[in-house]
């Protein structure tokens, strides 16, 4: 039988230092790992498997060199798109995960189509668990929380859309989606003050912003 190796993929993947329950102090790091897709070393063809062994996996690095996972949830994720499918709330109790593509039969084999879900993990819990699940738009593909830790940003590449969330405390629900006509938002600018969501029209004029802080829409030169 011909060997495969499972593919290493961190499609979801952020760190966050915050008190655990009965702890001091940690430093976790959150990964996603698709079980969707393998190669076969001696062809180099890629294979696809049917859904069900996805996991997102929060793991203690307080000793880098020994690292410890403290739970894997089974939560469907993807290899495919940016590495900025996550978000930590600033008191750092929640994570948003977002899962960019569904999984669907395709003949003999398997395919992603677009998904809108965004999974609330509470990670104050012990061990952290999921406590909902929310919905963006299609293929939600980044993802940025402002500084008051009431308000995220989802950019949706397939409907060109941003989703506005309102978080209350462990109660996060969509708030309302501008819709972006003719422009493809490609990432989210977590470093900005406010975050913002980039943009580039698919007619190649000047790059937009959207503040995360106003829900407004305005040019950026920063963004080339």
């Amino acid at each position: 039988m011909k060997s495969l190796l499972r593919l290493l993929t961190l499609s979801v993947v952020g760190y966050a230092a915050f008190a655990l329950p009965s702890e001091s102090r940690a430093q976790l790091l959150i990964t996603g790992n698709d079980e969707k897709v393998s190669f076969d070393e001696n062809t180099g063809k890629t294979i696809t498997h049917p859904a069900g062994k996805d996991t997102v996996s929060i793991i203690d690095i307080a000793d880098p060199a020994k690292p410890k996972i403290i739970v894997n949830l089974p939560l469907m994720n993807t290899i495919t798109g940016p590495p900025v499918n996550l978000a930590v709330t600033p008191d750092r109790h929640l994570a948003l995960v977002a899962n960019s593509l569904d999984w669907v039969k395709d003949g003999d084999g398997w395919k992603g189509v677009p998904d809108n879900k965004i999974y609330v993990i509470d990670l104050a819990a012990s061990p952290p668990t999921q406590i909902g699940t929310v919905e963006a738009g299609k293929q939600a593909s980044g993802m940025a929380i402002n500084r008051a830790g009431t308000l995220a940003l989802v950019a949706n590449r397939a409907e060109d859309s941003v989703t506005a969330l309102a978080i209350d405390g462990k109660n996060v629900k969509p708030s309302r989606r501008p819709q972006w006509r003719h422009h493809l938002p490609r990432c989210l600018l977590p470093s900005q003050s406010p975050p913002m969501v980039s943009a580039r029209s698919s007619s190649k004029a000047a790059p937009t912003a959207w503040d995360c802080s106003t829900l407004t829409v305005r040019k950026s030169a920063m963004l080339k």
